[in-house]
């Protein structure tokens, strides 16, 4: 049970870096982006058409707000089992 609350704990946290970094820097994500698609043009061609269109940085942005609801989930979750645990 403490093992699964652990890992449940890491996962949560991972997704609350993921939205901090998506939803605050969506910008510094794109340059990050493009500096490493830039040496794999051909062979990934739907990462380079998403990288270069227009709303990339929508893209990311939903990536952040789906994260930081997962976080969000998972620690309303956790915080209800440890309530029935007392």
């Amino acid at each position: 049970m403490f093992n699964n609350i652990v890992l449940l704990s890491v996962i949560a946290l991972i997704y609350a870096v993921i939205a901090v970094a998506c939803m605050m820097w969506p910008e510094r994500l794109e340059v990050y982006a493009l500096g490493r698609i830039s040496k794999a043009e051909g062979r990934r061609s739907f990462a380079t058409w998403l990288i270069g269109s227009p709303n990339y940085r929508l893209w990311i942005q939903a990536v952040g707000a789906i994260s930081a609801s997962a976080a969000v989930a998972i620690t309303l979750f956790l915080l209800e089992r440890a309530k029935h645990i007392s």
